[in-house]
């Protein structure tokens, strides 16, 4: 996943969903104690457009040190896998604190602080995007 150069603020994100359950996919992850899945359905989280596979966060472990994603093809969510996958590390600074990118290291497209809110998949809560904390 390349490309997240030069995109600019406003742009939409994918709206593609991935028809599993995240606790159901939290199986694939070993050696997890403290898992906490972020919501039960999945939606792309990437900019709307992209051409790579579709990207949802699932759960942070190892007490947020390891970035847990569901990687998916299609728009119904086939061959579904959960692969760990660093955080971006980019920042965008602001006077007195930054926004990190909550997307997964080498995405596509736009950072996820230039993309609008995720929206929430249907009988799915609301995300909650504070994985990391400023040090």
């Amino acid at each position: 996943m390349t490309n997240h150069a030069g995109k600019r603020a406003g742009q939409l994100r994918c709206p593609t969903l991935a028809r599993v359950n995240a606790d159901r996919l939290l199986a694939s992850i070993t050696g997890a104690e403290d898992v906490r899945p972020e919501r039960g359905r999945l939606i792309c989280e990437l900019a709307a457009g992209h051409e790579d596979s579709h990207v949802a966060f699932v759960a942070a472990v190892n007490g947020g040190d390891q970035w847990w994603w569901a990687r998916w093809d299609g728009p119904l969510g086939e061959a579904v896998e959960v692969i760990q996958i660093d955080p971006c590390d980019v920042e965008l600074r602001h006077a007195g604190y930054a926004d990190d990118c909550l997307l997964p290291h080498g995405h596509p497209g736009a950072h996820s602080f230039h993309l609008p809110p995720l929206a929430c998949p249907p009988e799915a809560p609301l995300p909650v995007h504070s994985r990391r904390q400023m040090p």
